[in-house]
């Protein structure tokens, strides 16, 4: 499932980087501006979910929280709408290269540090702009 904003009232509020949260070379702040936080706690948090990515955090199939590090690349390549490694359509190797390079190294310096996978990279770049929840039966 992808969700790229919610409905409140009247009001769209996107669950993307555009909506003014996010500041390039910071980590996303830990919790979102309600009403989001509790549409994505909601979300995220169902044990019915496998893996949630969003561009605030992801939890994997564990149940890990760990920080969307999309923030340690360049602001002016957030809305590059090229995915990871989209074979026509990806960021080419060496931007793959500078960005992996840039997210470990914010990962790394975070208290606490984290460890990025290949994998956890290509993911919160890709959903850097919507919410994914894979969702199992448990």
């Amino acid at each position: 499932m992808d969700v790229g904003s919610i409905r409140v009232g009247n009001d769209v509020i996107p669950i993307s980087h555009s909506n003014g949260e996010f500041e390039e070379g910071k980590t996303p702040p830990t919790t979102p501006k309600a009403p989001l936080d509790k549409f994505l706690a909601q979300i995220s948090g169902s044990e019915s979910n496998k893996f949630s990515y969003n561009p605030y955090y992801m939890i994997d199939g564990n149940g890990i929280k760990t920080p969307n590090f999309f923030t340690a690349t360049p602001k002016e390549e957030w809305n590059n709408h090229k995915d990871w490694d989209s074979k026509d359509s990806g960021l080419s190797p060496d931007q793959r290269k500078e960005f992996s390079k840039l997210m470990k190294e914010m990962a790394s310096k975070n208290d606490p540090p984290y460890v990025l996978s290949e994998d956890n990279i290509k993911q919160m770049w890709n959903h850097r702009h919507h919410l994914h929840v894979t969702e199992v039966n448990k």
